[in-house]
Parts: structure tokens; sequence; C-alpha cells
């Protein structure tokens, strides 16, 4: 679970619209296939329209991180990137349909990164493995948080003076 904030230039929290801003997971690398699209509701829930399926065993990389581009130039977006590496492993169970064989893959970890530089450097975040019903949970040390801040404007008052001339 995500979650999404909107402050003004000292950090007083502001009221967001639904669909403000958008995020997404994509696989492999930060600029990679884009697996999920997400969008926060006026709460800041943000809630993505895919879930991710796994159709083998293996160790996958993906990315969620806030899109910026084409936005307001009058907000500072979050460059915060979180890499969730997943262990995915065959259940010990398998279906029969007719004479096809169907297996079924659980996660059984997840490892949490939290970026603020675009992936150059990595913090260690948090591992899980909680799986219920195809959702994984990730209790993320500081939650799973984006946070753009409003740029206010700069006010400058200019005082003209003429000198010389008539003044016309």
């Amino acid at each position: 679970q995500a979650t999404k904030k909107l402050t003004d230039s000292i950090g007083n929290e502001k009221d967001l619209e639904n669909n403000d801003f958008s995020f997404k997971v994509t696989m492999t690398e930060p600029d990679g296939t884009v697996v999920a699209n997400g969008v926060c509701d006026s709460n800041g829930t943000i809630t993505f329209d895919h879930q991710l399926t796994f159709k083998q065993e293996g160790t996958f990389v993906y990315y969620v991180y806030e899109e910026a581009d084409g936005g307001n130039p009058s907000i500072a977006y979050d460059p915060t990137l979180y890499r969730l590496t997943m262990t995915v492993t065959k259940d010990s169970g398998v279906a029969w349909y007719g004479d096809t064989i169907k297996y079924t893959y659980s996660v059984t970890s997840v490892k949490v990164e939290r970026s603020g530089d675009g992936g150059t450097s990595w913090t260690q975040g948090s591992q899980s493995s909680t799986s219920q019903s195809g959702v994984i949970t990730l209790p993320l040390t500081s939650g799973a948080a984006f946070t753009n801040r409003l740029i206010e404007p700069t006010k400058v008052t200019v005082r003209k003076v003429w000198e010389g001339g008539s003044g016309t």
C-alpha cells in the first residue's frame, strides 16, 4: 500500500483531488516495461490497476515511482523510487484441468529498498513474507509514501524612479 501527500512550502498538508497524481510499477529497470499504473484518491491512498501475477519460480525486481513528467511546474515532485525484489516459489499442490496440470506460485519474500536520488543509492527498507489472496502487504519502515511540495512564487517589490527629463 502506498500513500500520497501534498504540502505547502513550509510543510502544511494541502487537500488532494482524486487522480491528481499518477504512479507506475515497472519491471527490471525504472524505465522498463510498465506492469501497473496507479492514481491517488482524495485521501492520498494510491491504488494500482493490475495485480502482479507469476507463472514461474524465480526472483523478480519491480520499481514503484511517481510519474512527474508533464506535471505542474509549481509542484516539486517527490523523486523517491522503491525497488521491490520478490522471491517466488512453486506451491506443492497442483490442479488438474482435463489432461493439463496447473501449478500455482506464491511470493515467499519481498525485499524493499528506497532511493531518494533516482536510483543512485539505495536504503534497505524491510523484508516481508505476508501474502494473502494474492495481495502482498509491505510493512515499510516509513510507509511507501510520496510527498510533493508546492513551490511558492517569489514575490519581488520593484519601485521605478524616473530621473531627468519631463517625465512625459
